[in-house]
């Protein structure tokens, strides 16, 4: 027979469990812990240490009942120290779990209740009500009760009830309506504290298995930037967050250049990782996390570092915001890495307009500003894309699409196909063939080259 123990500890608190004992009981209404020992099992365990909130620990215990007698058996296993002050644990210390079954004969056995899916870690948020289910479902079919356990008899460790819950048919609630007397739900869960819920599942035949979940009331987030990774071309930038011990509703990462203030990125997601486009070439950048919960607004000025920044393709900076007109906007072109001296170009499709052409220098790469005009202006849904040729002389691309009103001024634009508008449909002009021209490309004389770069955050 195989027993398996999951349970969840906090970050860095994992410190397992011994291994299983095995008891034989009297009978089934036999009390917890009036067993004789009739030996341990042989045991494994690991861990899972990847999520921000916590640690959990799955051990496997492994029994030889070939010889044992028939009869009924309790399974336990207990250890210190889970955490170092869970509110409503009498030991405060202890950490256990158990079960309790039946054999009947050479390799049969009438087995306990078997959980569904027992939430080993719940965060408590006075706003809303906390659910935990313990439904579980008997191999016998029979019917199963529930229970809160709380005693704190040695080798059964329990707890006091939460206050303010209830538990019915497996399903334990935890809110401020299910406060009585002179409970105050606000007083009683404070933030950052800890508290368990021990549910123990009975069948029928009086066979029953426990399970532990470990509560921690949410507070103001510690937010941290973990990681970064470049995509893309790698002016994009996925950083990986972490609030460690409560959840999170939102997170928002800035990155400011450390050569241009004025140069401020900035992203917001509800999980990690959080993704922002965008970043200038050759640029680093120092970056910080805000992360935002029920419980308030956590800060880290962290200064974390990136860059700078290597270019692999290219990169089309366009800073466009509702009613600026698209004549006189700057358009940021940027290569690296591409085929040296190869050709580039700027085009207007929707309009069969090429905007600005030029090559790459020796080692394939490129920074042009371009100054739009009004050959950028016709009224409708267009897609502005940079070409240009990677080293194995395939066609790169990098799109923004603008939608233009009749005085060429900006309803919005988007890194992602604007489709409101299909009576503007695109051209089909492709780009692919003016870039195997190569260097006999000359510039337009309408727009206007310039030498510096200046760009607002997005």
């Amino acid at each position: 027979m195989t027993w398996t123990i999951d349970s969840a500890w906090r970050k860095g608190a994992d410190d397992t469990l011994t291994a299983a004992r095995l008891y034989s009981v009297a009978n089934a209404s036999a009390a917890p812990g009036s067993g004789t020992l009739r030996g341990a099992a042989t045991w494994t365990t690991t861990s899972d240490l990847s999520n921000p909130l916590f640690d959990l620990s799955y051990e496997s215990n492994v029994f030889d009942l070939s010889s044992a007698a028939n009869g009924t058996y309790d399974l336990f296993a207990t250890n210190c120290c889970r955490v170092g002050g869970v509110m409503n644990t009498n030991s405060q210390s202890a950490f256990s779990q158990w079960v309790r079954f039946t054999k009947t004969g050479a390799g049969t056995y009438n087995l306990p209740p078997v959980f569904n899916r027992p939430s080993l870690y719940l965060i408590i948020d006075p706003a809303v009500t906390t659910t935990a289910d313990f439904s579980a479902v008997d191999p016998e079919n029979t019917a199963v009760t529930y229970s809160s356990i709380t005693t704190t008899s040695s080798p059964y460790y329990g707890g006091t009830t939460l206050p303010c819950s209830s538990i019915t048919s497996g399903v334990l609630r935890l809110s401020s309506s299910l406060c009585s007397g002179s409970d105050v739900f606000s007083n009683i869960y404070q933030a950052g504290t800890y508290w368990t819920a021990k549910v123990q599942a009975t069948d029928a035949d009086g066979n029953f298995a426990v399970v532990d979940t470990l509560f921690r009331v949410i507070s103001t987030p510690a937010p941290v930037i973990t990681g970064s990774t470049a995509v893309g071309n790698h002016t994009t930038y996925e950083f990986a967050t972490a609030a460690p011990d409560t959840n999170v509703d939102t997170y928002t990462v800035m990155c400011t250049s450390t050569t241009n203030a004025q140069d401020v990125l900035t992203g917001t997601a509800s999980s990690s990782p959080v993704t922002i486009p965008g970043f200038t070439p050759g640029s680093s950048y120092r970056c910080d996390v805000t992360a935002v919960n029920s419980a308030g607004t956590g800060v880290n000025h962290q200064q974390y570092a990136v860059g700078p920044v290597v270019l692999e393709g290219l990169s089309l900076g366009l800073d466009l915001t509702a009613g600026q007109s698209l004549s006189g906007a700057v358009a940021h072109l940027f290569g690296g890495n591409l085929q040296p001296n190869s050709a580039f170009q700027l085009t207007l499709e929707g309009g069969g307009v090429v905007l600005n052409q030029g090559l790459a220098d020796s080692s394939g790469n490129f920074n042009v500003d371009v100054t739009l005009t009004q050959q950028a202006c016709p009224a409708g849904v267009h897609r502005l894309v940079l070409s240009g040729l990677s080293r194995s002389a395939t066609t790169l691309t990098d799109t923004v699409w603008v939608e233009l009103n009749s005085s060429c001024s900006v309803i919005r634009s988007s890194r992602t196909e604007i489709t409101e508008a299909p009576q503007l449909a695109m051209t089909g002009f492709s780009a692919t063939p003016y870039l195997a021209l190569g260097s006999g490309f000359v510039f337009l004389g309408l727009l206007l080259i310039l030498a510096k770069r200046r760009r607002n955050s997005n």
